[in-house]
C-alpha cells in the first residue's frame, strides 16, 4: 500500500506537492506521481529508506588468501 498525503507531509516536511517531490529525489526515494501531479510512495520504499533495508554491504577482500597467510 501507499503512504498517505498525510504521511508524505510528515516524511518531508512539505505541503505542496512540488516541494515533496523535490524532497523525495533529493533523499533518494522511489516514488511516482500520480494525475494530481502528487507523489506516491509505497510503504515498503518508506520502511527500506527509514529502516536501513536491503543495500548491499560492501565486503572486505580476504586478506588471507591473497598473501597466503602471510599477513
Amino acid at each position: 500500500m501507499f503512504l498517505s498525503p498525510e504521511e508524505i507531509v510528515r516524511l518531508t516536511g512539505w505541503k505542496r506537492p512540488a516541494q515533496q517531490i523535490g524532497w523525495l529525489r533529493d533523499h533518494g526515494y522511489k516514488f511516482d506521481v500520480n494525475g494530481l501531479n502528487r507523489p506516491v510512495v509505497a510503504i515498503a520504499e518508506a520502511n527500506r529508506k527509514l529502516l536501513g533495508g536491503t543495500k548491499a554491504r560492501q565486503q572486505e577482500p580476504n586478506w588471507d588468501a591473497m598473501f597466503n597467510g602471510q599477513t
